[in-house]
């Protein structure tokens, strides 16, 4: 009972993404569905449409800042969650629900700028892949 008392308070995704309101007496509508679980209980659902639709694949990403989650489907940014507990807290991932995973993967970090990094031990060679992912500044000047 005690583990699991820790893993409740500790959820990052624990919801089926689509998730259909029973509620609405017109045509079910697909919805993301962002809560988290601590000291018991659901808090407050944050709902919005899904932009995956059945049957297409998807890249999620979830990106912890100070005091926020910044949740991506396919490279698009689509919601803004703000921290329920505190981040070191969150320590499990919970995926549910009628899914294919095809990979997950955990990692990044902020990099200063200017950055400046050697090239893998015998450089770039071909088929390998240079992946930069990156959001200008809103006042850039360069």
């Amino acid at each position: 009972m005690e583990k699991k008392r820790k893993l409740e308070n500790k959820k990052l995704v624990n919801n089926h993404p689509w998730e259909t309101s029973a509620n609405e007496k017109r045509a079910a509508r697909s919805r993301l569905v962002f809560n988290s679980y601590t000291k018991g209980a659901w808090g407050k659902e944050e709902r919005q449409k899904n932009p995956v639709k059945k049957g297409d694949g998807f890249d999620i990403r979830i990106r912890a800042h100070d005091n926020k989650f910044t949740v991506s489907f396919n490279r698009k940014e689509v919601k803004s969650f703000e921290h329920r507990i505190p981040l070191q807290h969150v320590t499990h991932l919970s995926i549910d629900g009628d899914v294919v995973l095809n990979h997950v993967q955990w990692g990044g970090k902020y990099y200063p700028v200017p950055y400046e990094s050697g090239i893998a031990e015998h450089g770039l060679i071909p088929g390998k892949t240079l992946v930069i992912y990156g959001t200008p500044e809103k006042k850039a000047k360069k």
